[in-house]
């Protein structure tokens, strides 16, 4: 932890926008549930008119920052930003779309003590917030399991729903990516470069609901969404490379995708087979990482 941090002070980091305000009552009542509640809330506000009328009953202790006129990544990191300021010792990220287990700001931050960088396994749920599976990714990595930039090199497992940070874990992510425009969760984790050391847990989840509006969300795999997915991660290690991170071999990794992506656009039959085949795998994928199963086949 950064020796000049707010040894006392943990934020619970979220964004609110009107798409996600029929699930906003779920999230503060499962926030509020917390077994640890010794935390403020501070909510990045993108366009919510009147947004202290849903939080006037709440026993949550919060700040709001409201936003407009950015792209959803510029939010994020003006956010980010923002706290970075009261330099709290924890960060905790929820998605206002999800609820999460009582146990989780309390776990996070019990593992946050030894390690940097500290997510959690995911239930995926329906719209509704009815489990549809249970510890999707515990079922592959256990608990208690350690990763680093190279386990995220392909893939993804650290979103801003299910990951807390210790407080020179932001500071390493803004030196780099404070003035990016676009990008998601894993070039702002990836960003981390090297300094990147963390910790899988499975013994407190988030509730990760699927919906339209949940753009990585657990839908059927079909050509669509895999050049969707193929893209991201060409987009990604462009990003990288831009950007200078210090880590494996990106070019690489962009070649590797590039060729996925033109198998998939100039070869018809091809295409199909793969998309079959990965119709046909009974795997809880990470995210962004079906096309890694087609490298040893181009």
């Amino acid at each position: 932890m950064a020796k000049n941090s707010n040894i006392d002070l943990t934020i619970v980091f979220a964004v609110i926008f009107p798409n996600n305000l029929s699930y906003f009552t779920s999230f503060i009542k499962s926030l509020e549930n917390q077994t640890n509640n010794q935390f403020k809330l501070v909510l990045i506000n993108d366009g919510v008119k009147n947004i202290n009328k849903y939080l006037k009953e709440t026993s949550l202790i919060y700040d709001v920052i409201n936003v407009h006129g950015l792209t959803p990544f510029e939010i994020r990191i003006q956010g980010l930003i923002s706290i970075s300021k009261l330099k709290p010792a924890y960060i905790i990220f929820a998605d206002t779309d999800d609820t999460f287990s009582e146990n989780r700001i309390e776990t996070q931050l019990k593992y946050l003590k030894i390690y940097p960088i500290v997510c959690n396994d995911i239930h995926t749920t329906d719209e509704n917030g009815n489990v549809l599976k249970r510890n999707i990714w515990g079922e592959r990595l256990g608990n208690e399991y350690k990763f680093d930039i190279q386990f995220l090199k392909n893939k993804n497992i650290v979103g801003l729903g299910n990951t807390g940070i210790q407080f020179f874990i932001l500071v390493k992510i803004l030196e780099k990516i404070k003035n990016l425009k676009e990008g998601n969760d894993w070039i702002l984790f990836s960003s981390v470069g090297n300094h990147l050391k963390g910790l899988f847990i499975s013994t407190c989840t988030t509730n990760y609901r699927q919906h339209d509006f949940n753009i990585i969300g657990k839908k059927a795999i079909d050509k669509l969404k895999l050049l969707q997915i193929i893209e991201t991660k060409i987009n990604h290690y462009q990003t990288l490379i831009n950007l200078g991170v210090d880590c494996f071999d990106v070019l690489t990794e962009l070649n590797k995708n590039q060729k996925i992506r033109n198998l998939l656009n100039n070869n018809l039959q091809k295409s199909e087979e793969i998309i079959k085949y990965l119709a046909s795998l009974n795997r809880n994928f990470f995210w962004w990482e079906e096309p890694n199963l087609l490298i040893n086949n181009l």
